[in-house]
């Protein structure tokens, strides 16, 4: 598919798709990715007698790729709306005792990004150890010079694949994933950045609805892991690992974080994604902000749907760009055409990357239902079983249906003609964007 994707590239812009192919053919680029991907040296996968075969099969899938544990004793609180998780990350911020570990895709400034800063400002100086990685393509304001102001204030930053004069083949591989982890005993994920739009304290295409995760307990050690491996392959600083504090939660369910790598064929995000999809029964609900399925993705929910299960997919109606509202939209008829519902957020752009099957099992995280999710960007998630989140997810999937435009076929057909031609022409080189 990827290579079927460079001769039509190639092939019609010959120059300019030649310099993209050297700059950006993934090859070249699997020495450096070697580099991130773990070594599962821990303990064989243990079944629980507690899961059912089908769950089982999701938590190996993705303890094997990822070398992911699965915990109980962890609390988790989903956010529907980025203004509910804002209040909530700074009053944890202001908490912290130890250290604050962020790592972001995207940081913009802002209220958001000012306050954020003015916290972990104040946090340093009371000898709280504040770290940053971040996305060098995403956060131009990650200046040199504000660099070096953040290191006079004892916040240490490292940015991911810096961007160079003379770029290499591993430019098109950036970091996507959103994570803080605060003292070993609380992490965030999902789909918000720092940025003032994902709190709709800005209006960019209408309403920003976006979702995030909060957990506490034994499963923020694997955040914790998460992050220090990445600061450690990114820094000549070596991080150490500090686990968090010994504390007992209540919750019932159990709780399995994991990163994803690029990779061609075993990406943990995307097998993650495909195995919950082939284990439902009952239902499948999804929110992606993008919908540009592989065609082993596709052939995944026709036939879930084409099994007898419910697949439900809510997409936005007011894209962020333009073009990939036109890739997704082209890839309705097929799924309709095999039972699948698929939705329209009405009220603007539905960022949060969410599915939920059968009031027990669930996954939250940063990647998009999209070939560079999927194949390019360095992702993280968590699977969740029978935890509070998990309905916390349903009830949220429910609520926005209310507010979305059931899509059909007839509306497939309606598509002009010079808006077919783009979609044909992103559907070929679907792989690359």
């Amino acid at each position: 598919m990827f290579m079927f994707s460079w001769s039509v590239l190639i092939l019609t812009f010959p120059v300019m798709g030649w310099l993209f192919y050297l700059l950006f053919e993934r090859n070249g680029a699997e020495k450096k990715l070697k580099r991130f991907r773990l070594d599962i040296d821990k303990c064989s996968f243990q079944k629980s007698g507690c899961w059912p075969d089908n769950i089982s099969s999701v938590f190996q899938c993705i303890y094997n790729l990822s070398g992911a544990n699965i915990y109980e004793n962890t609390a988790t609180e989903f956010f529907e709306s980025g203004e509910k998780f804002y209040v909530t990350f700074i009053n944890e911020l202001k908490k912290a005792k130890k250290y604050i570990y962020l790592e972001y895709f995207i940081v913009s400034e802002g209220k958001v990004w000012n306050e954020i800063y003015g916290i972990i400002k104040e946090k340093s100086r009371q000898g709280v150890d504040i770290r940053f990685i971040y996305d060098d393509m995403c956060c131009s304001m990650f200046s040199k010079k504000f660099r070096n102001e953040l290191e006079k204030e004892g916040i240490y930053t490292i940015p991911f694949n810096k961007l160079r004069p003379f770029p290499d083949v591993f430019i098109n591989y950036r970091d996507h994933r959103k994570i803080t982890v605060i003292d070993g005993n609380t992490a965030f994920t999902g789909g918000l950045n720092i940025a003032d739009e994902y709190m709709n304290k800005k209006k960019r295409f209408g309403y920003w609805k976006d979702t995030a995760l909060m957990i506490k307990g034994d499963a923020v050690s694997e955040f914790t892991e998460m992050f220090v491996k990445m600061w450690n392959q990114c820094s000549s600083f070596y991080l150490s690992n500090i686990s968090g504090d010994n504390i007992i939660y209540n919750e019932n369910g159990y709780v399995q974080p994991f990163g994803s790598v690029p990779d061609k064929v075993i990406g943990t995000a995307r097998m993650a994604y495909i195995k919950l999809i082939n284990q439902a029964v009952r239902y499948i609900y999804i929110t992606t902000p993008y919908l540009v399925p592989d065609s082993e993705m596709m052939n995944a929910l026709c036939l879930a749907s084409r099994s007898g299960v419910d697949v439900k997919i809510i997409t936005p109606y007011i894209p962020d760009k333009w073009y990939i509202q036109i890739s997704t939209r082209s890839n309705y008829k097929q799924l309709l055409e095999n039972g699948v519902h698929i939705y329209e957020y009405l009220p603007g752009f539905i960022h949060s990357k969410t599915i939920v099957t059968d009031d027990e099992s669930a996954i939250i995280g940063t990647a998009n239902f999209d070939f560079r999710s999927f194949y390019f960007l360095f992702e993280n998630g968590v699977f969740m079983y029978r935890t509070k989140a998990v309905r916390q997810m349903k009830t949220d999937f429910e609520n926005v249906l209310k507010v979305s435009l059931k899509t059909d076929i007839a509306m497939c057909d309606e598509i002009s003609v010079t808006k077919k031609m783009i979609s044909s022409f992103l559907k070929l080189i679907a792989p690359l964007m």
